[in-house]
């Protein structure tokens, strides 16, 4: 015995109205009384008919409803980090009440223990893309892949990029505040937490050779904060990723 897949055309006659209001009573993008809007919805429930196929939503649309969330780290590294949950927490929240979707994207390992460019980047369906970490060097990678398939960033913590939407902090300045914070308490001898300074992060104190290959924005601005501040660090410490493994 065959069964036939309900359709929206079967919801449109059990409700007696047309298929395009139908689709509207799904879609909510449009005008239909909310008498009709039941009706649809009830007789959909009736026949067992679900909703119309995402996947033919979206090409008719040419939108997906997913915004990626790119986490410029590695997800064991990302989940401990107390900023990046919060972040994660709060987006997932916003883009929860807007209906839309999340497509957590993490950095993939390296053979050298830097990150490479997960392949979703370059295929997932996806109508924005939202990074955490944002781009920490000019040429960055996955904004580069990003740029290339025309999709809509915004970037957070990141250096300033050209027609890039970018949330961030003044961390120099913000640096200097903290020393003079801290000086005015009394306090000489202050040792420094940093941020990785590239790919091949580390978690070690920082000599000579390291500090001459810094290559991440946001650290360098925080380390040239404390310079700004005329304090000469009692050691500089490079952390991995969060506050937690330092």
């Amino acid at each position: 015995m065959s069964h036939t897949k309900t359709t929206l055309a079967d919801v449109a006659a059990a409700a007696g109205v047309s298929v395009s209001t139908a689709s509207l009573a799904f879609s909510g993008a449009g005008p239909i009384a909310g008498a009709t809007k039941d009706r649809v919805l009830s007789a959909a429930r009736d026949l067992g008919y679900t909703g119309p196929n995402p996947l033919g939503r979206s090409l008719r649309s040419g939108r997906s409803g997913i915004v990626a969330v790119v986490i410029g780290d590695q997800l064991r590294r990302s989940f401990r980090d107390p900023v990046s949950i919060q972040v994660l927490d709060g987006l997932v929240g916003v883009l929860g009440t807007m209906g839309l979707g999340v497509l957590l994207v993490p950095a993939l390992p390296a053979d050298d223990g830097s990150s490479t460019i997960d392949p979703l980047l370059e295929s997932a369906p996806m109508d924005v893309a939202v990074l955490i970490g944002g781009a920490s060097t000019d040429g960055d990678p996955i904004v580069a892949a990003l740029q290339r398939r025309g999709v809509p960033m915004v970037l957070g913590e990141s250096i300033v990029t050209p027609g890039i939407a970018t949330v961030s902090v003044e961390d120099r300045r913000g640096t200097v505040d903290l020393v003079h914070h801290l000086t005015g308490l009394g306090h000489r001898r202050i040792a420094s937490v940093t941020l990785p300074f590239g790919a091949d992060r580390r978690c070690a104190v920082v000599d000579d050779a390291r500090m001459s290959v810094l290559r991440w924005t946001p650290t360098r601005n925080r380390l040239d904060g404390l310079a700004d501040a005329g304090l000469t660090p009692t050691v500089v410490v490079e952390a991995s990723a969060s506050l937690v493994e330092a």
